[in-house]
């Protein structure tokens, strides 16, 4: 219960429901995508070294994880961060509303605040993610060197293809992963303040030596504040790098699709062509990048949804009427939006 309170407290920061707000949220996630772009690329120069399963398996995740905490250092926004954490939000908040009708209204208001915001930094991922790879791949073109060549850029394609690769099925699993980095988080949140860990990192008298007392005190008053945040992230690249590793090793069907990492491949395999790939192949690659983001994000707030109903002790059925509900008024809400803006365009 207390995982899932923290985890709705810092929902409160993914939830933007004014234009300015939404628009330090487009460039947020903006500021992600560009990093990712890079992080994509540099997780394909790791497997191209051949290494030893374990050892790249390491790289990888170490890839993933570091880029993602520097993403949160930086105050930058990942998309697909957002479910899990608004999730907790949405269901805490819905608790407190004890009539149908309070519930109702409840659900359409912040239906309509979340899929704005997630639009925003979809689309700010997405995008910067994709226009990056494309820049990098040009430059490094232009210095005569090949980002990717053909070979990889069509297995590139081919994991984003959602008819003829179990593409989806892989963003469920990242899904998945966004749900447990999120219960990290919220762990470590609350760890941090029942296990009293600033106050005995303050105690301890190497640090200080080393570092200085203020430079450590400094230290320990950021850990206070984002220590769950920082393990949540570590605990997501990890998950990555890992979860693909096992399934190559075991034979099993586990990989990741993320997004943001598919839009980026996609611009690496697009350059790889010389920008001469059939209309229909990008169309098919755009669908399949949208829809792994959007079964990332169904994933993920479905399974955090419904954790924090039952946190606040929501009976099993009353919590998957209201999850059906929730995602029903969130599905809803674009074409609400859509039919507000043109009827206000008509009567101005």
């Amino acid at each position: 219960r207390q995982i899932s309170l923290f985890a709705s407290q810092t929902g409160e920061h993914y939830v933007a429901d004014t234009r300015s707000a939404l628009a330090r949220m487009f460039w947020s996630a903006s500021g992600a995508g560009i990093v990712i772009a890079a992080m994509a690329l540099l997780k394909s120069r790791l497997v191209d070294l051949h290494l030893a399963p374990l050892q790249e398996a390491l790289l990888v995740s170490l890839n993933y994880a570091l880029g993602f905490v520097l993403i949160y250092l930086l105050h930058l926004t990942i998309a697909t961060k957002q479910p899990a954490m608004t999730a907790s939000l949405f269901a805490h908040t819905l608790a407190e509303a004890r009539s149908h009708q309070a519930q109702q209204k409840l659900i359409a208001e912040f239906a309509d605040k979340v899929w704005r915001s997630q639009a925003a930094a979809i689309f700010g991922n997405m995008l910067f993610a994709l226009a990056t790879a494309t820049l990098i791949a040009l430059a490094l073109a232009a210095a005569g060197q090949a980002t990717i060549d053909t070979d990889k850029a069509a297995e590139l394609l081919a994991e984003i293809d959602p008819a003829r690769s179990a593409a989806l099925f892989y963003a469920a699993v990242a899904g998945v992963g966004l749900f447990l980095s999120g219960i990290v988080s919220g762990y470590y949140d609350n760890k941090t303040i029942y296990q009293r860990i600033p106050e005995r990192l303050a105690n301890l008298t190497l640090p200080p030596r080393l570092l200085g007392a203020r430079s450590w005190q400094r230290i320990v008053d950021y850990l206070r504040e984002h220590l769950g945040g920082i393990m949540g992230n570590l605990f997501f690249g990890f998950y990555l790098g890992l979860t693909s590793a096992f399934g190559h090793l075991s034979g099993l069907p586990l990989d990741i699709r993320h997004i943001a990492f598919s839009a980026a491949n996609l611009g690496y395999a697009w350059q790889a062509y010389d920008w001469q790939l059939p209309l229909s192949v990008v169309l098919v690659s755009i669908a399949g990048v949208f829809l792994i983001g959007m079964v990332n994000l169904t994933v993920s707030f479905s399974l955090a949804f419904y954790l924090a109903l039952r946190a606040t002790r929501t009976s099993a059925q009353g919590s998957g009427k209201l999850l059906w509900r929730g995602l029903a008024a969130i599905l809803k809400a674009p074409f609400h939006w859509t039919r507000t803006q043109a009827k206000s365009k008509d009567a101005a």
